[in-house]
Order: structure tokens, then C-alpha cells, then sequence
């Protein structure tokens, strides 16, 4: 069986040049290609959807893809948001599974005026 996630990543302009840099570099580094940021018209693993807010935040976002802790890919792309983030970028990352219960959110990040987060909602309504 699997299973899928949602992914985000919100960044800088400046952010995003450097985590697609670092990715790729991590992947070379252990032997993958980092699919998550490269164009890939004819892969499972489809290029983000890019969003600007503001003049200097970028929204990278994966709909339903597999994004397991044990594949080389989603290795490499972590590896990349903590080098990108020591380098002084502001990366912030969201992942939400297919349970309530699964999900990852590592904060607010200083340094951009927009922010991700993830909120659970319950609706109210009236027959």
C-alpha cells in the first residue's frame, strides 16, 4: 500500500536558487537524482507548482506525492533545506500525509514575510 503526502516548501527567491543547488548536490552525493526540484515532465514525481507572494517568497508545492523518509530523493531534498538554512536562507517545510495525525512542520523561519503553516479545520453546518 501507499501512501501520499502534500509537501511545501516556502522561501526567498535567493532561498530557492540555493535549495535547488544544494539538492542537487546532496542527490549526486549519495548516489540519486533530486527529482523534487527539477523539471520532470515524464516522471512520478511531477515539478513543483510555483507561487510568488510578495516581491521575495516563493511557494514550492507537491500535490499527493510519495515522499518517504527512506528514499534517496526525499533524503537529499532535507539534506539540502538544513544546508540551505545554515547558509542563513529562510526554508520553511510542511508535509501532510493521508492520516490527521501525519504530518511535519518545522516553524516559522525569520527572515520572509510570508509563512506557512498547517491548520486543521473542522467545518460546522446545519441540515
Amino acid at each position: 500500500m501507499s501512501f501520499y503526502s502534500n509537501v511545501s516548501i516556502m522561501t526567498t527567491k535567493a532561498g530557492e536558487q540555493r535549495l535547488r543547488a544544494e539538492a542537487d548536490a546532496a542527490a549526486t552525493a549519495i548516489g540519486a537524482t533530486c527529482k523534487w526540484l527539477s523539471v520532470n515532465p515524464d516522471e512520478e514525481i511531477e515539478s513543483p507548482k510555483t507561487t510568488k507572494y510578495g516581491e521575495d517568497c516563493i511557494l514550492l508545492e507537491w500535490e499527493w506525492v510519495k515522499f518517504y523518509d527512506t528514499f534517496k530523493e526525499t533524503i537529499a531534498l532535507k539534506e539540502a533545506i538544513e544546508k540551505v538554512r545554515d547558509e542563513g536562507y529562510p526554508v520553511e517545510f510542511c508535509r501532510t500525509g493521508e492520516e490527521t495525525d501525519d504530518y511535519e512542520d518545522d516553524g516559522v523561519q525569520e527572515g520572509m514575510k510570508a509563512h506557512i503553516e498547517i491548520l486543521n479545520v473542522i467545518n460546522v453546518y446545519f441540515d
